[in-house]
């Protein structure tokens, strides 16, 4: 048996095994800002918490809508939401002008 008849066996494995890692990685970093980040108690959708594919959605395909979005959030939810997964919108911050 030569190397390279050795070296393609070997490669399947490899993919399947980084193909699992990545899945396992990712699905714990989910499980993680859902149930036991500190800001998992906040109300907001759950999409929102878990991923930036929420504003990502409402950027790209819903044209920048996402102030919008965020305003809606604040009407659901109240003063605090959570908008991102590692941020909490307030809505008196956007009542403040920024240059103020």
């Amino acid at each position: 048996m030569d190397l390279k008849t050795d070296y393609l066996s070997l490669s399947p494995n490899i993919l399947i095994t980084c193909f699992t890692a990545s899945l396992i990685l990712c699905a714990s970093i989910v499980v993680y800002r859902l149930i036991l980040h500190p800001l998992s108690n906040f109300p907001g959708p759950q999409l929102a918490a878990a991923s930036s594919l929420y504003r990502i959605y409402h950027e790209m395909i819903r044209d920048g809508e996402w102030l919008a979005q965020v305003e809606h959030l604040h009407t659901k939810y109240g003063s605090h939401a959570i908008a991102l997964p590692s941020s909490i919108s307030d809505i008196y911050a956007l009542q403040v002008p920024w240059f103020a």
